[in-house]
């Protein structure tokens, strides 16, 4: 059964990754680099566990970790692990943003990168998540912030 969804995991990732191989200037309108650094800037990781069990300094879930691997969940602490499931990811978000004719703005990837795809595409989220994702947006926008 494991062996299965091994080949599984591995087709779509290969059915996928060309899309996700051009990044910035890949078919993202955001920058990669100044997003996912806004996001550890606002997640301000100290190595301790989201209150929701997010782990690592981009605070992925477990349900959006084994979207993309079946590494240990624990391996999202580690950042370069982390940061590539939050690369395909941002891509991931990219695609839906696409699909559903959504503008791709450093807003509205931070809206489903915190409220969640079905939140987002409902409207259903909370003030909250909007503050985050407005906190996101100010950082990615200050270009006095360096990634």
């Amino acid at each position: 059964m494991i062996f299965v969804a091994a080949i599984v995991i591995v087709f779509i990732a290969v059915s996928i990754l060309p899309a996700f191989s051009q990044i910035n200037g890949n078919g993202l309108s955001i920058n990669q680099e100044r997003f996912l650094n806004a996001i550890k800037i606002v997640e301000n990781w100290k190595g301790k566990d989201g209150m929701d069990g997010e782990k690592g300094p981009y605070q992925i879930t477990a349900k959006t970790w084994y979207q993309y691997t079946i590494e240990e969940f624990t391996d999202a602490n580690v950042d370069k692990l982390g940061k590539e499931i939050a690369i395909i990811h941002l891509n991931w978000i990219s695609i839906q943003l696409k699909k559903n004719h959504y503008p791709e703005t450093s807003f509205n990837f931070a809206v489903v990168w915190c409220a969640g795809w079905g939140a987002f595409n409902k409207a259903n989220y909370s003030p909250a998540k909007i503050d985050y994702a407005l906190r996101v947006q100010n950082i990615y926008l200050d270009k006095d912030v360096r990634p």
